[in-house]
């Protein structure tokens, strides 16, 4: 992975924690996968992702995007294109 998609992933996962939600991303074969949680008890992790985890992953990827002049949906495109 470049430098630049190595930082996006940093901030991310920083404004992720600001949020008290943990996103592990993990990515094979051109594929991303991201499993989404939030500090606490198993029971409200699994609630509160089911209820704003994605939507937070998203919007964020694509606020970085934009500020970083990438794609919004760069993170869906790690692994899938030449470093």
């Amino acid at each position: 992975m470049s430098a630049q998609i190595d930082d996006a992933l940093a901030e991310l996962n920083d404004r992720l924690a600001e949020r008290g939600i943990h996103a592990p991303i993990y990515v094979h074969d051109g594929m991303t996968a991201v499993m989404v949680h939030r500090d606490g008890d198993m029971p409200a992790m699994f609630d509160r992702a089911l209820e704003d985890g994605p939507e937070v992953v998203g919007e964020l990827t694509a606020q970085i995007g934009r500020e970083r002049g990438l794609p919004e949906d760069w993170l869906s495109r790690v692994g899938t294109e030449p470093p």
